[in-house]
């Protein structure tokens, strides 16, 4: 009797150290989410083939960074409606509409016309924005400030008034 106690207490105490340092390993792994209002850090992003240019070209520029997966059905949607507003709004033609790939291996099934495209196949960047899941989008400004963030998709409706709002002429 007293042996299967001193089992189990082993056992719990055992448990409770594996969840412990679970715990505290999992910490470190979860990103901060960059804050609106930081300074963006230095993008490491490769350009699609011949597609784009250096990333570089597009600092001091205001941009439109969509993160996402050509597998992601959610992504697509996002894509198609932030696409529709450009086409709707010619006004919005001064920004820098980039769109990153956040696979490694696929490309994307869809039209990408209009749009400079990069590859982000280790999750790297991705990650250090804080970005966990797609899509992922940022707008920064022409200071390099991140001036609005997003995880996951919104309605159409939204994004065109949160679009108005961050490129109405300053």
């Amino acid at each position: 009797m007293i042996k299967r106690i001193g089992i189990g207490i082993f056992i719990a105490c055992f448990i409770g150290l594996l969840v412990f340092y679970a715990a505290q390993s999992t910490r470190h792994v979860i990103p901060k989410l960059i804050a609106i209002g930081a300074q963006i850090p230095e993008l490491n992003l490769v350009p699609k083939e011949s597609e784009a240019p250096d990333i570089g070209v597009h600092k001091y520029a205001k941009r439109i960074m969509l993160f996402s997966s050509p597998t992601c059905d959610k992504c697509k949607n996002e894509f198609e409606n932030i696409t529709r507003i450009r086409r709707e709004h010619p006004e919005y033609e001064s920004v820098s509409w980039i769109l990153v790939n956040t696979s490694a291996t696929e490309g994307f099934p869809y039209t990408t016309d209009g749009w400079a495209v990069y590859l982000d196949p280790d999750g790297k960047t991705r990650l250090g924005l804080g970005a966990i899941m797609v899509p992922f989008i940022l707008f920064i400004d022409e200071n390099e400030i991140v001036q609005y963030r997003r995880s996951g998709t919104a309605p159409f409706e939204q994004n065109v008034r949160v679009f108005a709002r961050l490129l109405r002429k300053r």
